[in-house]
């Protein structure tokens, strides 16, 4: 959203395992890890949808990979999504 609204800022990189440990997300509810889950799926499908053609060209810098668009987070994003769905469909045996 701050990309969106704010053109070429710096997006910094976090180490999701360090949250993962510290927060200790393997014991969050599973039912609110769900909910939290759908609600920011629902919000970032909504604006995806909204931006992806009109301002998928809007620049950012990642302070890992550099000057990136909004429509190549988009699509890292949604690949990145699909590889989670695989890995869920695994473990339930689809």
């Amino acid at each position: 959203k701050r990309v969106i609204c704010e053109p070429r800022q710096v997006v910094w990189y976090y180490d999701e395992n360090a949250w993962a440990k510290t927060l200790d997300y393997e014991h969050v509810p599973l039912d609110l890890a769900r909910r939290v889950f759908e609600s920011v799926r629902n919000a970032s499908i909504y604006h995806v949808g909204q931006h992806y053609e009109r301002g998928g060209h809007v620049e950012f810098v990642h302070n890992r990979a550099g000057l990136l668009t909004l429509k190549d987070l988009m699509e890292d994003v949604a690949s990145h999504n699909e590889h989670h769905l695989g890995q869920i469909r695994k473990a339930l045996g689809q």
